[in-house]
């Protein structure tokens, strides 16, 4: 008996040691940002005026107005906040109490990164390699028994596919140095939760999205560069600005949805139709039914 309790220990002990995983350093801040991406105005027309945010940004802001003065204008208000998408848009609008008299107001505005939502972390992303995959971590070292973890090895040239729906706020080339949290020229996708997904390693050379493009799961977003391996994070945008990493599951070729462990390890990538339509609104899968959206 006491033998066979020796020979279980040491079993158990080289499958531990065969997949260890080290997490890397994640970002709490974003890499690179974009100089004066709000701007606020106030724009009168006849009797109101209006106070509009432009967003210059990909990413959606929180813009806080603080009203310090306001004569001769209502409703009264003192401070407005609005989560605001790329583009203009209005915050408040007022009209004089007293169309015979003038009016007068003086303000201040504070915006950051953000988003209204909160994190669903039960949902169940894609492995992000082409189905069929047999799916290899990444390990600094070829003789190391320590991955990475969320990196997978591939070679030069291969696809990376969506993980989950989204909208795509930055690409490798972009035509400006927009908000990014990578210090790589990543793809960044943000999902219906507020929160991003980041792709780091891609092929300069050969773009397959677009700035502000909704990609859907298991689309071809972009193909891996000469380092040979693909790093994917999740971030959630936190008050102020800052960004925090945060754990998310992977789909499992058996359907199960899972943190990423000695599971994956020797099994092949599964794209589950019902994992790639779980987002989709009636009229994306009306498309798909006609033919007109490919998953």
């Amino acid at each position: 008996m006491k033998k066979l309790l020796l020979f279980v220990s040491v079993l158990l002990l080289s499958v531990g040691v065969k997949a260890q995983y080290e997490k890397i350093k994640e970002y709490s801040t974003f890499g690179l940002r974009l100089d004066n991406a709000i701007k606020v105005n106030g724009e009168k027309n006849g009797d109101k005026i209006a106070f509009f945010a432009e967003n210059r940004s990909n990413y959606p802001y929180v813009v806080e107005i603080s009203f310090t003065n306001l004569e001769n204008m209502e409703p009264y208000t003192t401070f407005k906040r609005q989560l605001v998408f790329p583009g203009k848009h209005k915050i408040v609008e007022f009209k004089k109490r007293n169309a015979d008299q003038g009016f007068n107001y003086q303000y201040q505005t504070k915006y950051y990164i953000g988003s209204n939502k909160e994190a669903d972390r039960l949902f169940p992303y894609l492995i992000p390699l082409k189905e069929g995959t047999e799916i290899i971590p990444y390990k600094r070292m070829a003789n190391s028994n320590t991955y990475l973890v969320n990196h997978f090895t591939m070679q030069p040239g291969d696809t990376i596919y969506c993980m989950r729906k989204g909208r795509v706020l930055a690409t490798p080339n972009m035509y400006h140095n927009g908000d990014r949290i990578s210090q790589k020229r990543s793809i960044e996708v943000m999902h219906a939760d507020g929160t991003i997904m980041v792709y780091e390693n891609i092929d300069l050379n050969i773009e397959l999205v677009r700035q502000q493009e909704v990609v859907y799961p298991g689309q071809p977003i972009g193909l891996v560069n000469q380092g040979g391996f693909l790093r994917v994070g999740l971030y959630e945008c936190l008050d102020g600005g800052m960004i925090k990493s945060i754990p998310f599951l992977y789909i499992r070729h058996d359907r199960q949805a899972v943190n990423f462990n000695n599971s994956f390890l020797e099994t092949s990538v599964k794209h589950p139709i019902e994992i790639k339509t779980k987002e989709l609104t009636r009229r994306e899968k009306k498309r798909l039914k006609s033919g007109k959206l490919v998953l």
